[in-house]
Protein backbone atom coordinates (compact mmCIF):
# COMPACT_ATOMS: atom_id res chain seq x y z
CA UNK A 1 0.00 0.00 0.00
CA UNK A 2 3.19 2.49 1.12
CA UNK A 3 4.75 1.77 -2.75
CA UNK A 4 1.13 2.42 -3.96
CA UNK A 5 0.45 6.01 -1.84
CA UNK A 6 4.01 7.00 -2.71
CA UNK A 7 3.22 6.61 -6.50
CA UNK A 8 -0.08 7.88 -6.59
CA UNK A 9 1.19 11.31 -4.41
CA UNK A 10 4.20 11.37 -7.33
CA UNK A 11 1.30 11.52 -9.99
CA UNK A 12 -0.10 14.15 -8.53
CA UNK A 13 2.51 16.25 -6.97
CA UNK A 14 5.51 16.26 -10.20
CA UNK A 15 2.74 18.16 -12.13
CA UNK A 16 2.03 20.69 -9.22
CA UNK A 17 5.67 20.99 -8.38
CA UNK A 18 6.45 21.33 -12.41
CA UNK A 19 3.84 23.92 -12.03
CA UNK A 20 4.68 26.19 -9.19
CA UNK A 21 8.37 26.08 -9.89
CA UNK A 22 7.41 27.11 -13.92
CA UNK A 23 5.39 30.03 -12.47
CA UNK A 24 8.24 31.20 -9.35
CA UNK A 25 10.76 30.91 -12.48
CA UNK A 26 8.59 33.08 -14.13
CA UNK A 27 7.85 35.58 -11.33
CA UNK A 28 11.94 35.21 -10.81
CA UNK A 29 12.68 36.12 -14.42
CA UNK A 30 10.29 38.83 -14.06
CA UNK A 31 11.33 40.84 -11.68
CA UNK A 32 15.02 40.36 -12.38
CA UNK A 33 13.68 41.74 -15.96
CA UNK A 34 12.32 44.52 -13.69
CA UNK A 35 15.20 44.73 -11.54
CA UNK A 36 17.45 44.80 -15.02
CA UNK A 37 15.15 47.61 -16.32
CA UNK A 38 15.34 49.58 -13.19
CA UNK A 39 19.03 48.95 -13.53
CA UNK A 40 19.73 50.27 -16.24
CA UNK A 41 18.08 53.03 -16.24
CA UNK A 42 20.37 54.25 -12.83
CA UNK A 43 23.50 53.19 -14.67
CA UNK A 44 22.27 55.04 -17.38
CA UNK A 45 21.68 58.20 -15.26
CA UNK A 46 24.74 57.89 -13.42
CA UNK A 47 26.96 57.45 -16.97
CA UNK A 48 25.02 60.55 -18.30
CA UNK A 49 26.48 62.40 -15.30
CA UNK A 50 29.36 61.15 -16.50
CA UNK A 51 28.91 62.52 -20.16
CA UNK A 52 28.08 65.85 -18.96
CA UNK A 53 31.11 65.97 -16.50
CA UNK A 54 33.22 65.16 -19.62
CA UNK A 55 31.55 67.23 -21.66
CA UNK A 56 32.10 70.16 -19.51
CA UNK A 57 35.91 69.01 -18.57
CA UNK A 58 36.79 68.57 -21.72
CA UNK A 59 35.37 71.76 -23.17
CA UNK A 60 36.95 73.71 -20.63
CA UNK A 61 40.52 72.29 -21.44
CA UNK A 62 39.87 72.67 -25.21
CA UNK A 63 38.65 76.16 -24.37
CA UNK A 64 41.45 77.62 -22.10
CA UNK A 65 43.93 75.87 -24.41
CA UNK A 66 42.36 77.87 -27.55
CA UNK A 67 42.20 81.00 -25.98
CA UNK A 68 45.52 81.70 -24.61
CA UNK A 69 47.16 83.58 -26.80
CA UNK A 70 51.24 81.93 -26.99
CA UNK A 71 52.77 85.36 -27.30
CA UNK A 72 51.70 86.57 -24.41
CA UNK A 73 52.63 83.38 -21.96
CA UNK A 74 55.80 84.89 -20.82
CA UNK A 75 54.15 88.05 -19.36
CA UNK A 76 51.73 86.34 -17.33
CA UNK A 77 53.52 85.58 -13.99
CA UNK A 78 54.26 89.42 -14.24
CA UNK A 79 50.60 90.70 -15.45
CA UNK A 80 48.46 91.01 -13.40
CA UNK A 81 45.36 92.08 -15.57
CA UNK A 82 45.84 89.69 -17.31
CA UNK A 83 45.89 87.12 -14.49
CA UNK A 84 43.20 88.98 -12.80
CA UNK A 85 40.82 88.02 -16.05
CA UNK A 86 41.36 84.27 -15.42
CA UNK A 87 40.49 84.73 -11.96
CA UNK A 88 37.11 86.20 -12.23
CA UNK A 89 36.14 83.54 -15.19
CA UNK A 90 37.75 80.74 -13.26
CA UNK A 91 36.44 81.74 -9.33
CA UNK A 92 32.95 80.60 -11.09
CA UNK A 93 33.65 77.55 -12.16
CA UNK A 94 33.24 76.22 -8.80
CA UNK A 95 34.53 72.31 -10.04
CA UNK A 96 37.65 73.99 -10.99
CA UNK A 97 40.17 73.61 -7.79
CA UNK A 98 43.56 74.43 -9.22
CA UNK A 99 44.17 76.35 -12.92
CA UNK A 100 48.06 76.34 -13.82
CA UNK A 101 49.54 77.64 -16.76
CA UNK A 102 53.00 76.01 -16.85
CA UNK A 103 55.70 76.46 -19.26
CA UNK A 104 57.67 73.53 -21.18
CA UNK A 105 60.57 73.25 -18.15
CA UNK A 106 58.03 72.43 -15.70
CA UNK A 107 57.86 75.93 -14.37
CA UNK A 108 54.42 77.51 -13.39
CA UNK A 109 53.42 80.66 -14.70
CA UNK A 110 50.04 81.32 -13.13
CA UNK A 111 48.44 79.57 -10.38
CA UNK A 112 45.23 79.83 -8.90
CA UNK A 113 44.07 77.42 -6.46
CA UNK A 114 41.16 77.03 -3.42
CA UNK A 115 41.54 77.11 -0.08
CA UNK A 116 39.20 74.49 2.39
CA UNK A 117 36.73 77.40 2.10
CA UNK A 118 36.49 77.02 -1.24
CA UNK A 119 37.94 80.65 -2.20
CA UNK A 120 40.18 80.97 -4.90
CA UNK A 121 43.38 82.35 -4.69
CA UNK A 122 46.87 82.96 -6.33
CA UNK A 123 49.40 79.79 -4.96
CA UNK A 124 52.37 79.58 -4.60
CA UNK A 125 54.58 78.70 -8.08
CA UNK A 126 56.42 75.24 -8.14
CA UNK A 127 58.05 73.22 -10.41
CA UNK A 128 56.15 69.96 -11.99
CA UNK A 129 58.72 69.24 -14.01
CA UNK A 130 58.89 65.59 -12.44
CA UNK A 131 55.56 64.91 -12.65
CA UNK A 132 54.09 62.17 -14.46
CA UNK A 133 50.68 64.16 -15.96
CA UNK A 134 53.49 67.07 -17.00
CA UNK A 135 55.56 64.23 -19.09
CA UNK A 136 52.32 62.98 -20.79
CA UNK A 137 51.78 67.05 -21.52
CA UNK A 138 54.36 68.19 -23.22
CA UNK A 139 54.06 64.96 -25.63
CA UNK A 140 50.20 66.77 -26.60
CA UNK A 141 49.71 67.50 -30.14
CA UNK A 142 47.56 70.07 -31.26
CA UNK A 143 44.01 68.47 -31.61
CA UNK A 144 44.79 66.40 -28.60
CA UNK A 145 44.19 66.91 -24.77
CA UNK A 146 44.52 64.67 -21.75
CA UNK A 147 42.91 63.66 -18.82
CA UNK A 148 44.84 61.68 -15.67
CA UNK A 149 43.85 59.58 -13.72
CA UNK A 150 41.07 60.23 -10.68
CA UNK A 151 43.56 60.08 -7.60
CA UNK A 152 43.39 61.78 -4.08
CA UNK A 153 45.51 65.44 -4.05
CA UNK A 154 48.91 65.66 -2.83
CA UNK A 155 50.77 68.32 -1.81
CA UNK A 156 55.24 67.87 -1.74
CA UNK A 157 54.20 64.29 -2.14
CA UNK A 158 51.72 63.94 1.01
CA UNK A 159 47.76 62.92 1.01
CA UNK A 160 46.23 66.49 1.39
CA UNK A 161 43.72 66.10 3.98
CA UNK A 162 40.61 66.44 4.11
CA UNK A 163 40.77 64.21 1.25
CA UNK A 164 39.98 65.63 -1.91
CA UNK A 165 39.94 63.81 -5.10
CA UNK A 166 40.53 65.24 -8.76
CA UNK A 167 41.09 64.88 -12.04
CA UNK A 168 43.44 66.46 -13.93
CA UNK A 169 43.11 67.85 -17.53
CA UNK A 170 45.91 69.21 -19.88
CA UNK A 171 45.90 71.06 -23.24
CA UNK A 172 49.08 72.15 -24.95
CA UNK A 173 49.67 76.09 -26.06
CA UNK A 174 50.91 76.04 -29.44
CA UNK A 175 51.70 79.58 -31.66
CA UNK A 176 51.06 80.14 -34.96
CA UNK A 177 53.70 78.71 -36.13
CA UNK A 178 52.69 75.27 -34.48
CA UNK A 179 55.19 75.57 -32.14
CA UNK A 180 54.53 74.26 -28.14
CA UNK A 181 54.75 77.16 -25.83
CA UNK A 182 52.94 76.04 -23.09
CA UNK A 183 50.38 73.63 -20.93
CA UNK A 184 47.48 74.55 -19.51
CA UNK A 185 46.80 72.43 -16.38
CA UNK A 186 43.43 72.27 -14.64
CA UNK A 187 42.55 69.99 -11.58
CA UNK A 188 39.07 69.30 -11.35
CA UNK A 189 37.28 68.69 -7.84
CA UNK A 190 35.46 65.28 -8.36
CA UNK A 191 33.47 65.79 -4.78
CA UNK A 192 30.46 67.30 -5.85
CA UNK A 193 30.19 64.70 -8.84
CA UNK A 194 30.96 61.79 -6.99
CA UNK A 195 28.11 63.18 -4.56
CA UNK A 196 25.63 63.20 -7.22
CA UNK A 197 27.04 60.06 -8.54
CA UNK A 198 26.75 58.26 -5.44
CA UNK A 199 23.46 59.30 -4.62
CA UNK A 200 21.01 56.70 -3.83
CA UNK A 201 18.10 56.19 -6.08
CA UNK A 202 17.32 52.29 -5.34
CA UNK A 203 18.37 49.63 -3.13
CA UNK A 204 21.78 49.23 -5.04
CA UNK A 205 25.05 50.28 -4.38
CA UNK A 206 27.29 51.73 -7.65
CA UNK A 207 30.99 51.63 -8.00
CA UNK A 208 33.06 53.93 -9.92
CA UNK A 209 36.12 51.32 -10.98
CA UNK A 210 39.54 51.56 -13.28
CA UNK A 211 40.22 48.78 -15.26
CA UNK A 212 42.02 47.10 -12.06
CA UNK A 213 38.59 47.18 -10.43
CA UNK A 214 39.70 49.58 -7.82
CA UNK A 215 37.13 51.84 -6.53
CA UNK A 216 37.39 55.09 -6.95
CA UNK A 217 34.10 56.33 -5.39
CA UNK A 218 31.10 54.40 -4.12
CA UNK A 219 27.94 54.95 -1.87
CA UNK A 220 28.70 52.26 0.23
CA UNK A 221 31.70 54.62 1.70
CA UNK A 222 32.00 58.09 2.26
CA UNK A 223 36.25 57.60 1.24
CA UNK A 224 37.15 58.22 -2.19
CA UNK A 225 39.84 56.34 -3.54
CA UNK A 226 40.74 54.24 -0.51
CA UNK A 227 42.91 51.99 -2.18
CA UNK A 228 45.59 54.87 -1.81
CA UNK A 229 45.25 55.07 1.70
CA UNK A 230 48.21 53.72 3.63
CA UNK A 231 44.92 52.51 6.46
CA UNK A 232 43.61 49.68 4.97
CA UNK A 233 40.70 49.44 7.33
CA UNK A 234 39.45 52.33 4.75
CA UNK A 235 40.02 50.02 1.33
CA UNK A 236 36.84 49.46 -0.21
CA UNK A 237 37.16 46.34 -2.57
CA UNK A 238 34.87 43.61 -4.98
CA UNK A 239 37.66 42.67 -6.54
CA UNK A 240 38.14 39.52 -4.91
CA UNK A 241 34.21 39.11 -5.60
CA UNK A 242 33.80 39.91 -9.12
CA UNK A 243 37.64 39.82 -10.95
CA UNK A 244 37.10 36.20 -12.29
CA UNK A 245 34.14 38.02 -14.01
CA UNK A 246 35.59 40.98 -15.47
CA UNK A 247 38.20 39.05 -17.19
CA UNK A 248 37.99 41.42 -20.66
CA UNK A 249 36.93 44.92 -18.15
CA UNK A 250 33.91 44.64 -20.88
CA UNK A 251 29.83 44.65 -19.89
CA UNK A 252 28.45 41.79 -18.50
CA UNK A 253 25.93 41.04 -15.51
CA UNK A 254 25.83 38.39 -13.46
CA UNK A 255 25.14 37.07 -10.17
CA UNK A 256 27.56 36.04 -7.45
CA UNK A 257 26.35 34.88 -4.06
CA UNK A 258 23.06 36.04 -4.35
CA UNK A 259 23.88 39.28 -5.27
CA UNK A 260 23.33 40.98 -8.94
CA UNK A 261 26.33 42.69 -10.44
CA UNK A 262 26.44 44.46 -13.91
CA UNK A 263 29.33 46.21 -15.00
CA UNK A 264 28.79 48.97 -17.82
CA UNK A 265 32.12 50.63 -19.38
CA UNK A 266 32.68 53.98 -19.89
CA UNK A 267 34.77 54.56 -22.86
CA UNK A 268 37.05 57.31 -23.45
CA UNK A 269 40.35 55.27 -24.66
CA UNK A 270 43.64 56.76 -25.67
CA UNK A 271 43.28 58.21 -29.44
CA UNK A 272 39.45 57.81 -29.04
CA UNK A 273 37.88 60.72 -30.67
CA UNK A 274 35.09 62.37 -28.03
CA UNK A 275 32.66 63.37 -31.13
CA UNK A 276 30.05 60.23 -30.27
CA UNK A 277 30.28 61.37 -26.72
CA UNK A 278 30.75 65.46 -26.37
CA UNK A 279 29.39 67.54 -29.54
CA UNK A 280 31.31 70.51 -28.88
CA UNK A 281 34.86 68.83 -28.75
CA UNK A 282 36.41 67.56 -32.12
CA UNK A 283 39.52 66.66 -29.57
CA UNK A 284 41.37 63.61 -28.98
CA UNK A 285 41.27 62.52 -25.52
CA UNK A 286 44.28 60.75 -24.16
CA UNK A 287 44.13 59.28 -20.83
CA UNK A 288 46.01 56.16 -18.73
CA UNK A 289 42.82 55.31 -17.65
CA UNK A 290 39.40 53.29 -18.27
CA UNK A 291 36.45 53.66 -15.83
CA UNK A 292 32.92 51.43 -15.46
CA UNK A 293 30.13 51.78 -13.22
CA UNK A 294 29.94 48.93 -11.13
CA UNK A 295 26.54 47.94 -10.00
CA UNK A 296 25.88 45.48 -7.37
CA UNK A 297 22.18 44.88 -6.33
CA UNK A 298 22.68 43.11 -2.87
CA UNK A 299 21.49 39.64 -1.78
CA UNK A 300 19.38 41.51 0.73
CA UNK A 301 18.08 43.58 -1.71
CA UNK A 302 17.15 40.97 -4.18
CA UNK A 303 15.55 38.43 -1.59
CA UNK A 304 13.41 41.88 -0.36
CA UNK A 305 11.96 41.01 -3.92
CA UNK A 306 12.54 37.63 -4.49
CA UNK A 307 12.89 36.23 -1.60
CA UNK A 308 8.53 36.02 -0.71
CA UNK A 309 8.50 33.78 -4.07
CA UNK A 310 10.74 31.66 -2.83
CA UNK A 311 9.15 31.06 0.13
CA UNK A 312 5.81 30.82 -1.61
CA UNK A 313 7.24 27.90 -3.36
CA UNK A 314 8.51 26.28 -0.34
CA UNK A 315 5.84 27.14 1.98
CA UNK A 316 2.89 26.00 -0.59
CA UNK A 317 5.32 23.04 -1.54
CA UNK A 318 5.46 21.70 1.87
CA UNK A 319 1.74 22.64 2.79
CA UNK A 320 0.94 21.18 -0.74
CA UNK A 321 2.86 18.35 -0.95
CA UNK A 322 1.28 17.51 2.50
CA UNK A 323 -2.11 17.68 1.43
CA UNK A 324 -1.51 15.91 -1.62
CA UNK A 325 0.16 13.11 0.40
CA UNK A 326 -2.83 12.74 2.59
CA UNK A 327 -5.26 12.89 -0.54
CA UNK A 328 -2.85 9.81 -1.65
CA UNK A 329 -3.54 7.90 1.10
CA UNK A 330 -7.19 8.94 1.64
CA UNK A 331 -7.51 8.04 -2.17
CA UNK A 332 -5.31 4.46 -1.87
CA UNK A 333 -7.24 3.69 1.19
CA UNK A 334 -10.51 3.88 -0.65
CA UNK A 335 -9.04 2.19 -3.81
CA UNK A 336 -7.54 -0.56 -1.11
CA UNK A 337 -11.15 -0.95 0.16
CA UNK A 338 -12.57 -0.64 -2.76
CA UNK A 339 -10.46 -3.42 -4.21
CA UNK A 340 -11.15 -5.54 -0.86
CA UNK A 341 -14.76 -5.01 -1.39
CA UNK A 342 -14.79 -5.89 -5.49
CA UNK A 343 -12.28 -9.08 -4.47
CA UNK A 344 -15.20 -9.70 -1.91
CA UNK A 345 -17.65 -9.50 -4.13
CA UNK A 346 -15.49 -11.57 -7.15
CA UNK A 347 -14.97 -13.80 -4.37
CA UNK A 348 -18.60 -14.35 -3.93
CA UNK A 349 -19.70 -14.53 -7.51
CA UNK A 350 -16.75 -16.96 -8.00
CA UNK A 351 -18.09 -18.67 -4.66
CA UNK A 352 -21.97 -18.32 -6.68
CA UNK A 353 -20.38 -19.58 -9.62
CA UNK A 354 -18.73 -22.80 -8.04
CA UNK A 355 -22.19 -23.54 -6.40
CA UNK A 356 -24.16 -22.93 -8.86
CA UNK A 357 -22.09 -25.20 -11.08
CA UNK A 358 -21.83 -27.72 -8.25
CA UNK A 359 -25.73 -27.45 -8.10
CA UNK A 360 -25.81 -27.41 -12.14
CA UNK A 361 -23.85 -30.92 -11.55
CA UNK A 362 -25.80 -32.32 -8.89
CA UNK A 363 -28.96 -31.13 -11.06
CA UNK A 364 -27.14 -33.14 -13.95
CA UNK A 365 -26.62 -36.23 -11.31
CA UNK A 366 -30.24 -35.76 -10.19
CA UNK A 367 -31.86 -35.80 -13.82
CA UNK A 368 -28.83 -38.90 -14.61
CA UNK A 369 -30.38 -40.42 -11.61
CA UNK A 370 -33.70 -39.72 -12.14
CA UNK A 371 -33.19 -41.32 -15.60
CA UNK A 372 -31.65 -43.99 -14.13
CA UNK A 373 -34.48 -44.42 -11.51
CA UNK A 374 -37.07 -43.82 -14.40
CA UNK A 375 -35.09 -46.70 -16.26
CA UNK A 376 -34.99 -48.40 -13.46
CA UNK A 377 -38.64 -48.23 -12.79
CA UNK A 378 -39.52 -49.17 -16.26
CA UNK A 379 -37.56 -52.36 -15.77
CA UNK A 380 -39.03 -53.08 -12.67
CA UNK A 381 -42.11 -53.02 -14.16
CA UNK A 382 -41.40 -55.13 -16.71
CA UNK A 383 -40.04 -57.57 -13.91
CA UNK A 384 -43.21 -57.70 -11.66
CA UNK A 385 -44.92 -58.44 -15.50
CA UNK A 386 -42.36 -61.23 -16.05
CA UNK A 387 -42.92 -62.89 -11.93
CA UNK A 388 -46.84 -61.57 -11.88
CA UNK A 389 -48.00 -62.89 -15.56
CA UNK A 390 -45.09 -65.72 -17.08
CA UNK A 391 -45.50 -67.20 -13.39
CA UNK A 392 -48.98 -66.94 -13.18
CA UNK A 393 -50.40 -69.52 -15.86
CA UNK A 394 -47.53 -72.24 -14.59
CA UNK A 395 -48.36 -72.19 -11.04
CA UNK A 396 -52.81 -71.98 -11.95
CA UNK A 397 -52.19 -74.64 -13.93
CA UNK A 398 -50.03 -76.59 -11.18
CA UNK A 399 -52.49 -75.93 -8.93
CA UNK A 400 -54.94 -77.30 -11.17
CA UNK A 401 -53.19 -80.08 -11.33
CA UNK A 402 -52.28 -80.62 -7.83
CA UNK A 403 -56.49 -80.62 -7.41
CA UNK A 404 -56.71 -83.34 -9.97
CA UNK A 405 -53.87 -85.36 -8.34
CA UNK A 406 -56.05 -85.10 -4.87
CA UNK A 407 -59.29 -86.43 -7.08
CA UNK A 408 -57.25 -89.22 -8.61
CA UNK A 409 -58.63 -93.14 -8.38
CA UNK A 410 -56.77 -94.72 -10.86
CA UNK A 411 -53.34 -95.44 -11.72
CA UNK A 412 -54.03 -94.49 -15.14
CA UNK A 413 -54.94 -90.95 -14.17
CA UNK A 414 -52.27 -90.59 -12.36
CA UNK A 415 -49.92 -91.71 -15.02
CA UNK A 416 -52.02 -88.65 -17.56
CA UNK A 417 -51.19 -86.01 -14.72
CA UNK A 418 -47.98 -86.72 -13.40
CA UNK A 419 -46.07 -86.22 -17.02
CA UNK A 420 -48.31 -82.49 -17.42
CA UNK A 421 -46.85 -81.78 -13.63
CA UNK A 422 -43.05 -82.07 -14.88
CA UNK A 423 -43.64 -80.29 -17.79
CA UNK A 424 -44.99 -77.42 -15.99
CA UNK A 425 -42.55 -77.66 -13.64
CA UNK A 426 -40.21 -77.34 -16.44
CA UNK A 427 -41.67 -74.31 -17.43
CA UNK A 428 -41.61 -72.71 -13.90
CA UNK A 429 -37.34 -73.68 -13.99
CA UNK A 430 -37.14 -71.49 -17.66
CA UNK A 431 -39.21 -68.98 -16.40
CA UNK A 432 -37.32 -68.61 -13.10
CA UNK A 433 -33.87 -68.82 -14.79
CA UNK A 434 -34.94 -65.80 -17.01
CA UNK A 435 -35.86 -63.94 -14.45
CA UNK A 436 -32.44 -64.60 -12.10
CA UNK A 437 -30.60 -63.46 -15.12
CA UNK A 438 -32.66 -60.33 -15.06
CA UNK A 439 -32.22 -59.97 -11.66
CA UNK A 440 -28.89 -60.50 -11.91
CA UNK A 441 -28.64 -57.65 -14.48
CA UNK A 442 -30.89 -55.14 -11.89
CA UNK A 443 -28.99 -55.79 -8.97
CA UNK A 444 -25.55 -55.14 -10.45
CA UNK A 445 -25.01 -51.60 -9.00
CA UNK A 446 -21.14 -50.89 -8.99
CA UNK A 447 -20.69 -52.54 -12.86
CA UNK A 448 -16.76 -53.22 -13.81
CA UNK A 449 -16.26 -50.40 -16.60
CA UNK A 450 -13.08 -50.44 -18.40
CA UNK A 451 -11.69 -49.33 -22.06
CA UNK A 452 -12.32 -52.29 -24.01
CA UNK A 453 -11.52 -53.13 -27.35
CA UNK A 454 -14.41 -53.20 -29.38
CA UNK A 455 -12.88 -55.09 -32.41
CA UNK A 456 -11.21 -57.96 -30.39
CA UNK A 457 -14.77 -58.33 -28.63
CA UNK A 458 -16.00 -58.90 -32.09
CA UNK A 459 -13.37 -61.19 -33.25
CA UNK A 460 -13.41 -62.85 -30.18
CA UNK A 461 -17.40 -63.81 -30.30
CA UNK A 462 -17.15 -64.34 -33.93
CA UNK A 463 -14.87 -67.22 -32.97
CA UNK A 464 -17.77 -68.52 -30.81
CA UNK A 465 -19.67 -69.79 -33.57
CA UNK A 466 -17.98 -72.72 -35.15
CA UNK A 467 -20.86 -72.31 -38.17
CA UNK A 468 -19.18 -69.40 -39.22
CA UNK A 469 -16.13 -71.24 -39.72
CA UNK A 470 -17.08 -72.52 -42.89
CA UNK A 471 -18.39 -70.69 -45.55
CA UNK A 472 -21.45 -72.86 -45.74
CA UNK A 473 -23.59 -70.28 -44.67
CA UNK A 474 -22.61 -67.91 -47.03
CA UNK A 475 -22.63 -64.99 -43.65
CA UNK A 476 -20.19 -62.50 -43.09
CA UNK A 477 -19.06 -60.82 -40.01
CA UNK A 478 -17.93 -57.20 -41.30
CA UNK A 479 -16.66 -53.94 -39.19
CA UNK A 480 -15.94 -50.29 -40.35
CA UNK A 481 -14.09 -49.04 -36.61
CA UNK A 482 -12.06 -46.22 -38.02
CA UNK A 483 -13.95 -43.50 -35.95
CA UNK A 484 -13.24 -45.19 -33.50
CA UNK A 485 -12.91 -48.53 -31.62
CA UNK A 486 -12.46 -48.51 -27.90
CA UNK A 487 -15.18 -47.42 -25.69
CA UNK A 488 -15.81 -47.12 -21.64
CA UNK A 489 -18.13 -49.79 -20.98
CA UNK A 490 -18.81 -53.37 -19.00
CA UNK A 491 -16.97 -56.12 -20.85
CA UNK A 492 -19.14 -58.60 -20.02
CA UNK A 493 -22.02 -56.53 -21.31
CA UNK A 494 -20.70 -55.66 -24.37
CA UNK A 495 -19.62 -59.06 -25.15
CA UNK A 496 -23.27 -60.18 -24.20
CA UNK A 497 -24.72 -58.09 -26.64
CA UNK A 498 -22.25 -58.82 -29.36
CA UNK A 499 -23.32 -62.29 -29.09
CA UNK A 500 -27.10 -61.56 -28.76
CA UNK A 501 -26.73 -59.54 -32.30
CA UNK A 502 -24.74 -61.61 -34.05
CA UNK A 503 -26.94 -64.93 -32.69
CA UNK A 504 -29.94 -62.98 -33.85
CA UNK A 505 -28.89 -61.86 -37.36
CA UNK A 506 -26.90 -65.72 -38.45
CA UNK A 507 -30.57 -67.23 -36.88
CA UNK A 508 -32.95 -64.60 -38.84
CA UNK A 509 -30.68 -64.30 -41.83
CA UNK A 510 -31.80 -64.73 -45.67
CA UNK A 511 -30.52 -67.75 -47.30
CA UNK A 512 -31.40 -66.66 -50.69
CA UNK A 513 -28.92 -63.69 -50.90
CA UNK A 514 -25.41 -63.00 -49.40
CA UNK A 515 -26.12 -62.49 -45.20
CA UNK A 516 -23.72 -60.18 -43.36
CA UNK A 517 -23.76 -58.50 -40.18
CA UNK A 518 -22.09 -54.84 -40.26
CA UNK A 519 -20.52 -53.44 -37.30
CA UNK A 520 -19.29 -49.51 -38.03
CA UNK A 521 -18.70 -46.89 -35.18
CA UNK A 522 -19.23 -42.82 -36.05
CA UNK A 523 -18.86 -39.65 -33.72
CA UNK A 524 -22.45 -37.97 -34.01
CA UNK A 525 -22.81 -34.72 -31.74
CA UNK A 526 -19.53 -35.59 -29.66
CA UNK A 527 -20.90 -38.84 -28.53
CA UNK A 528 -19.65 -42.10 -29.50
CA UNK A 529 -22.21 -44.03 -31.89
CA UNK A 530 -22.34 -47.88 -32.71
CA UNK A 531 -24.60 -49.19 -35.71
CA UNK A 532 -24.99 -53.05 -35.80
CA UNK A 533 -26.51 -53.49 -39.43
CA UNK A 534 -27.46 -56.70 -41.24
CA UNK A 535 -29.86 -57.39 -44.34
CA UNK A 536 -31.69 -59.79 -42.84
CA UNK A 537 -35.29 -60.50 -42.23
CA UNK A 538 -35.80 -57.51 -41.06
CA UNK A 539 -39.21 -56.41 -38.29
CA UNK A 540 -42.34 -54.83 -39.25
CA UNK A 541 -42.19 -51.89 -37.18
CA UNK A 542 -45.83 -50.73 -37.65
CA UNK A 543 -46.88 -53.93 -36.36
CA UNK A 544 -44.38 -54.71 -33.51
CA UNK A 545 -42.39 -51.41 -32.86
CA UNK A 546 -44.06 -50.83 -29.37
CA UNK A 547 -42.96 -54.59 -28.63
CA UNK A 548 -39.55 -55.19 -29.94
CA UNK A 549 -37.10 -54.45 -26.63
CA UNK A 550 -40.13 -56.33 -24.60
CA UNK A 551 -40.07 -59.48 -22.70
CA UNK A 552 -40.35 -62.98 -24.27
CA UNK A 553 -41.58 -61.40 -27.80
CA UNK A 554 -41.18 -62.98 -30.94
CA UNK A 555 -41.64 -61.56 -34.75
CA UNK A 556 -40.76 -64.45 -36.87
CA UNK A 557 -43.07 -67.96 -36.80
CA UNK A 558 -41.04 -71.35 -37.76
CA UNK A 559 -37.67 -69.88 -35.25
CA UNK A 560 -37.02 -71.51 -32.18
CA UNK A 561 -36.75 -68.93 -29.18
CA UNK A 562 -37.62 -67.46 -25.94
CA UNK A 563 -37.78 -63.68 -27.06
CA UNK A 564 -35.64 -62.56 -24.14
CA UNK A 565 -32.56 -61.83 -26.53
CA UNK A 566 -33.51 -57.69 -27.02
CA UNK A 567 -34.78 -57.53 -23.97
CA UNK A 568 -31.63 -58.16 -22.19
CA UNK A 569 -29.86 -56.23 -25.05
CA UNK A 570 -31.60 -53.33 -23.58
CA UNK A 571 -31.56 -53.50 -20.00
CA UNK A 572 -27.78 -54.35 -20.20
CA UNK A 573 -27.39 -50.90 -22.49
CA UNK A 574 -29.61 -48.77 -20.20
CA UNK A 575 -28.16 -50.08 -17.16
CA UNK A 576 -24.73 -48.34 -17.83
CA UNK A 577 -26.25 -45.31 -19.02
CA UNK A 578 -26.69 -45.69 -23.00
CA UNK A 579 -29.27 -45.47 -25.13
CA UNK A 580 -30.48 -48.08 -28.39
CA UNK A 581 -32.51 -47.27 -31.06
CA UNK A 582 -33.80 -49.64 -34.60
CA UNK A 583 -34.77 -49.38 -37.66
CA UNK A 584 -35.75 -51.92 -39.87
CA UNK A 585 -37.61 -53.24 -42.85
CA UNK A 586 -39.13 -56.61 -43.75
CA UNK A 587 -36.92 -58.55 -45.74
CA UNK A 588 -34.17 -55.49 -45.93
CA UNK A 589 -32.70 -55.76 -42.78
CA UNK A 590 -32.65 -53.92 -39.26
CA UNK A 591 -29.99 -51.32 -37.99
CA UNK A 592 -29.50 -51.03 -34.21
CA UNK A 593 -27.68 -47.59 -33.02
CA UNK A 594 -26.03 -47.62 -29.81
CA UNK A 595 -25.42 -44.20 -28.30
CA UNK A 596 -22.77 -44.70 -25.67
CA UNK A 597 -22.70 -41.88 -22.86
CA UNK A 598 -18.79 -41.70 -22.85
Amino acid sequence: MGIQILKRFLIIYLPVLLFTFLWSKFQYDHLIEVFSVVEDRTIKNKKDLLENLFQTVSFSIEHWGDVIDADYIAELSTDSIAGNHYFKIIDELRDFDQFRIVDLSGNELLRYERDQLGNLKKGKLQNKYHRDYFKQGILLKRDEIYLSRINLNRENGEIEIPLKPVMRGISPIYDHQDNLKALVIINFNMTRIFNQLNQQITLSNLYLVDQNLNVITTNVSSVPLSYELQDTSQIIRVADKTATYFKTFEDTTFQNEGAIWTLSKFNFSTNKSLDSIVSKTSKTIVTPTQWAILHEVPAEAVDLVVGPIFRFFIIFNCFGALAIFVIAYIVEKRKVNERLMLNAIKQKNENLRLSEASLGESNQKLTESNSRLKTRNKQLEEFNYLVSHNLRAPVTSMSTVVDLLKEVQTTNELDLLLPKLSQINDNISIITDDIREYVSILSENEIDKKNINIKAIIESVENDFPELLSNNLNFKVLTNLQSWDHVIFSKFYFKSIVQSFMSNSIKYRRTDIASFIKFETQIENGQKVLYVIDNGLGIDLDLHGKDVFKLYKRFHRGYSGKGMGLFIVKSQIENLEATIEIESAVNKGTTFKIIFKE
